[in-house]
């Protein structure tokens, strides 16, 4: 067996057995699962990450510990060993690890990349050629994939085969609205490594997010922002959908156009504790993960129509870094990324 499935085996094993302490006493196990994510620490990212969640749970009104035993009630623990080890171990740490090692070979990779599907196009960016792309991203160290759908969430049956084929990857996928039939969510029980993300200024988000519980699928929610900036937003309606399903996790996602200014934001309300809700910047803290993992805040997404779209780093970034890559840049990136050249030159039009 490979050493990093080792690894993973072993610090699933403690996890596994810490989520079974959970029902008895699950402040302390909070606790002692950040002690054991600080002594399993191996990359920058998370030896910066564990101290601070340390810190905050000192606290014992963290509104994070009514957070975090909610997740631990309402999912499913087996999807959240493996979610969580997808992206904390094979993205943060085994695959980070070899994407640094082979810099000099493959160029300034990201971590993650970032994906748009439309069900209802036979052209573009469809499942066929996503598969490709998820399995030579996993051969150069890269587990996470953001996938935002257009069109209606009932169009098409969810490509659940992508997820269980891929045990190793994680995947956030982004839905552009609730209507979710029971057929989907039947089948979305064996994807043990996919967190849905439902959009929180969808009237049925509520009861959609309460029904996703009670099946005990991971999901999260996320709201959309613009030049404004989310500083406009009221921190009442920010959180509302959210706090009121008991989701954990809410992404801030960047319109098309905006600079992604919401990285700062975020991390203020990180630090606040005032709400049993993560908020995380879609792009904006992807990319500041990136910086500190693989020293690259390269934000790679490829459109439904399978152009890149082109993404400016966020001006929070060190002013030796402030650049954008060209269009030019991320087409000589995708061929190189992807060995099919038929593919390559499809999706680099």
């Amino acid at each position: 067996m490979e050493a990093y499935k080792i690894k993973k085996s072993m610090i699933a094993a403690t996890v596994e057995k810490a989520l079974r302490d959970a029902q008895e006493d699950p402040q302390r196990v909070i606790r002692r699962l950040a002690d054991l994510g600080r002594h399993f620490s191996n990359n920058p990212f998370q030896k910066l990450a564990f101290p601070i969640i340390q810190e905050l749970l000192e606290n014992e009104d963290s509104a994070y510990y009514r957070m975090t035993s909610t997740v631990l009630n309402t999912c499913d623990h087996e999807s959240l060993k493996t979610f969580g080890l997808n992206i904390g171990y094979m993205s943060w740490a085994y695959g980070a690890r070899k994407i640094r090692e082979n810099k000099n070979a493959n160029g300034d990779l990201p971590w993650c990349v970032f994906l748009r599907y439309d069900p209802t196009r036979s052209d573009g960016l469809t499942v066929s050629r996503i598969r490709p792309i998820i399995a030579e991203g996993q051969r150069l160290g890269i587990y996470t994939y953001f996938i935002r759908q257009a069109s209606g969430i009932a169009d098409a049956e969810f490509p659940v085969d992508l997820f269980v084929k891929n045990p190793d990857a994680a995947f956030i996928w982004l839905c552009p609205d609730c209507h979710l039939t029971a057929a989907q969510i039947e089948k979305l029980s064996a994807c043990k490594n996919l967190l849905l993300v439902l959009p929180a200024a969808d009237p049925d988000a509520i009861p959609a997010a309460k029904l996703l519980h009670s099946k005990k699928l991971l999901c999260a929610m996320y709201i959309t922002y613009g030049g404004e900036g989310l500083s406009a937003i009221p921190t009442e309606r920010l959180y509302h959908a959210a706090t009121e399903a008991d989701v954990a996790l809410l992404y801030t996602v960047a319109q098309d156009g905006t600079d992604c200014g919401g990285e700062s934001f975020c991390y203020d309300e990180r630090l606040r504790q005032n709400s049993p809700c993560l908020v995380m910047d879609y792009y904006g803290d992807a990319a500041a993960i990136g910086n500190i993992i693989v020293e690259n805040r390269r934000i790679l997404e490829i459109g439904e129509d399978g152009h890149i779209i082109p993404h400016r780093e966020d001006s929070s970034a060190p002013s030796d870094r402030k650049s954008t890559v060209t269009a030019q840049d991320d087409r000589d990136f995708l061929s190189g990324f992807i060995r099919d050249p038929l593919l390559a030159g499809a999706l680099s039009m």
